[in-house]
């Protein structure tokens, strides 16, 4: 691209490569383009990577990188390592309700690493305070019932708008109640 075109990769061009790596099953390849990119990678980036490692079974593979990520973050936080809030915030929204759809073969462990859950914990943990914002969730691969369920509980919890873009729809959940389907 560089060499041919003249151009120089921006952070979209990065995350449609480890989109692509990741699709094809390449993720170790998609990790290494991540560590080795020029600038930061961003949620589109790390999203593309979360979905491709859930899709390929290396959640375990996942769930470090995004955790050695936070860690970056803010180092001083002893509740960062293995996306401890999220595993708290699950957690919370067990005693509000939420039960995981375990009927689809998954183990409930690995429902906690879905990239959507992954993504709110994230834009949750680095937010400073409840924003007027929605939070913006966006996917190249169907929402499964389980992570549907878990945005909905979550959303009235923390009493925040969060907006979900997969494959075939665009859901957003506010407060305890679906908007639109």
């Amino acid at each position: 691209m560089s060499r041919e075109y003249e151009m120089i990769p921006q952070l979209d061009h990065y995350a449609c490569m480890v989109d692509i790596l990741g699709i094809a099953g390449r993720v170790l390849e998609a990790q290494k383009l991540i560590n080795q990119m020029p600038m930061e990678p961003d949620s589109v980036v790390w999203s593309a990577f979360l979905g491709a490692c859930r899709k390929h079974g290396e959640a375990q593979l996942a769930a470090a990188q995004a955790a050695a990520r936070l860690m970056e973050l803010d180092p001083a936080s002893p509740e960062r390592g293995e996306y401890g809030k999220l595993q708290r915030f699950i957690e919370q929204l067990k005693e509000l309700g939420y039960v995981s759809e375990t009927s689809l073969a998954h183990k409930e462990e690995q429902l906690h690493y879905h990239s959507e859950k992954l993504a709110l914990a994230f834009a949750v943990m680095v937010r400073k305070e409840r924003s007027p914002k929605a939070i913006n969730i966006i996917k190249n691969i169907r929402i499964c019932v389980d992570c549907h369920n878990f945005m909905k509980q979550a959303s009235g919890s923390l009493c925040q708008e969060i907006v979900v873009r997969d494959a075939n729809r665009f859901t957003p959940f506010q407060g305890s109640a679906l908007l639109m389907q």
